[in-house]
């Protein structure tokens, strides 16, 4: 029952038939909050305390793919203003 559970959530299945796609920081999200359940099935405060972990670590990745992107976008601008030929 877990198992189905974790594969709905992770597929974003919700009881009204709901189909949403997740991206990969989502998804990571996801499966450690569901994990974090099962970990501390009786413990409200360890849960909040691992969700909080969660939430921190979905942060970080989005983070990280936003700076990548901008990255990449002031790059292609220099390149433009300066007159390079980039990839």
């Amino acid at each position: 029952m877990r198992v189905l559970v974790l594969v709905l959530l992770i597929a974003g299945i919700g009881f009204s038939g709901e189909i949403k796609k997740l991206d990969r920081c989502e998804l990571e999200f996801k499966k450690c909050e569901y994990d974090c359940v099962v970990k501390y099935p009786t413990n409200q405060k360890k849960q909040d305390g691992c969700k909080m972990r969660c939430s921190a670590n979905k942060a970080y990745c989005e983070t990280g793919r936003a700076l990548k992107k901008a990255g990449k976008e002031i790059k292609d601008f220099l390149e433009g203003l300066l007159g390079y030929e980039g990839e």
